[in-house]
């Protein structure tokens, strides 16, 4: 069984489970509470397509959660004959998160999405980025800045190290001032330790998905702290 459970957590020491919305594939592997708009923006598994895709769940009734809308990346709606460009798991959604209308989707080594949810039961693709060179490590998450920065828009997406990778996993920087042609404009990367003291599996994993007023990005980056 995979998919998502929900719980009711009145009593934290007596927590009951209120509903539990079945995926197929694998279920979900991350997601994004909408508390606005009682939406969670998931990727998971869903019957006809290779590998997660991006759901999107109403739970304004917790007792019965419901699929209101969904988008799947390039080549990934196996029933109606699309066959990914890249083999195994390589597309898939990896972690959507929201700003405004906008969804924000990590297509793991397929780059990243822009998709205009203003109609949640209609996700549409307003562009595809995919930045990966071969042997690269895959996009783990696009988190947008909610504020300008200089007076323009930007994105910062953080690949996820897979052991070995050199270089290891970079956090990128994207101006989206036109989301339509998003621009890469930095990499950042930690320097390695010198004594060469830190693990195999020595990059970027995840940020803080918040960046705030003082500009900072908080993040994980495995064996380098």
């Amino acid at each position: 069984t995979s998919g998502m459970a929900l719980f009711d957590i009145s009593d934290p020491l007596r927590p009951k489970e209120t509903a539990f919305y079945r995926t197929g594939g694998s279920g979900v592997h991350r997601f994004q509470l909408d508390c606005p708009r009682k939406l969670v923006y998931a990727g998971g598994g869903a019957v006809g397509f290779s590998n997660d895709i991006t759901l999107i769940i109403d739970i304004s009734d917790p007792v019965r959660p419901r699929e209101v809308g969904r988008w799947g990346g390039p080549g990934q709606h196996r029933t109606a004959g699309e066959r990914p460009a890249l083999s195994g798991a390589a597309v898939r959604t990896h972690h959507p998160l929201r700003l405004g209308n906008r969804l924000y989707v990590s297509l793991w080594y397929h780059g990243f999405a822009i998709l205009d949810i203003s109609d949640p039961t209609q996700p549409r693709l307003v562009s595809h980025v995919n930045y990966h060179p071969g042997g690269s490590a895959p996009t783990h998450t696009t988190l947008p800045v909610g504020h300008k920065i200089l007076g323009n828009n930007w994105l910062i997406v953080f690949d996820e190290e897979m052991g070995g990778g050199d270089p290891p996993a970079f956090m990128r920087v994207f101006d989206i001032t036109d989301e339509k042609r998003p621009l890469p404009a930095a990499t950042f990367q930690v320097p390695r330790d010198p004594s060469g003291k830190t693990g195999g599996r020595f990059g970027a994993h995840q940020p803080h998905e918040v960046v705030g007023p003082d500009n900072l990005v908080y993040a994980a980056w495995f064996s380098g702290g």
